[in-house]
């Protein structure tokens, strides 16, 4: 009887052994993913693309200061995407946004665009159509505080027929900073 336990006292030990190493094994590779997906993380924000990082400086701005920028990612299929990242860190996918948020995030990389464009040639005017329409009050008044500045160097063509915007507009003209042109309806 003494035999038959040392046999499977050895075999458990061969097993607790077997365990051991597997446990080691998980640990050891739980660790290096880790490492390697913040290295990766870190790698990517500082080598991030001007221009999605000065887009993500115009979207805070335009959001006022719900998001703090954008970053790209990988989606679940290997496919590089753009998201929102909000001062928790959390981030939103585009496809989740509301209609307005969108809007203020397509807008961001337009200007940034153009202000990359104009870095080394001829300033692009910038024409928009109601482009305010889906933003709430505070977040209308911050994009049109950003396209005020925008016009110190490129020519801002902003076209609407809400009277809230064209009033909101109205603290801008009395600043100098803004020019409102009505355009009477034709007969």
């Amino acid at each position: 009887m003494a035999y038959s336990s040392s046999v499977a006292w050895n075999k458990l030990k061969v097993a607790f052994r077997g365990m051991h190493a597997a446990v080691e094994r998980y640990v050891d590779l739980t660790v290096a993913r880790a490492l390697v997906t913040k290295a990766i993380d870190r790698i990517r924000s500082e080598q991030q693309d001007p221009l999605v990082s000065r887009a993500g400086e115009l979207f805070a701005f335009t959001t006022r200061g719900e998001f703090a920028g954008i970053e790209t990612d990988i989606d679940d299929k290997g496919v590089p995407v753009v998201v929102g990242r909000r001062q928790s860190g959390a981030t939103v996918s585009v496809a989740t946004m509301s209609d307005g948020t969108r809007d203020q995030l397509f807008l961001a990389f337009r200007l940034a665009s153009l202000e990359n464009y104009a870095a080394s040639t001829e300033p692009l005017p910038f024409v928009a159509d109601d482009i305010l329409v889906h933003f709430d009050d505070e977040r209308s008044a911050a994009t049109l505080d950003l396209l005020a500045r925008f016009a110190e160097t490129n020519q801002v063509l902003l076209f609407t027929h809400h009277k809230s915007v064209r009033d909101d507009a109205l603290r801008l003209e009395e600043k100098g900073a803004a020019a409102i042109v009505e355009i009477g309806r034709l007969a």
